[in-house]
């Protein structure tokens, strides 16, 4: 909700902010799907 209020204020300066945290997001999500993958990898190895 915050972030569509954020990009309704003001495009023009939320924009660049909000694909950077995008980015930063699902960055972050497929490290933890990575690591998910590997731990259940790993669990299922030993």
């Amino acid at each position: 909700m915050r972030k569509r209020l954020l990009l309704c204020c003001d495009p023009q300066r939320a924009a660049p902010k909000f694909k950077k945290f995008r980015r930063n997001w699902s960055e972050k999500n497929s490290v933890k799907r990575f690591l998910r993958k590997r731990w259940k990898l790993s669990t299922t190895l030993s």
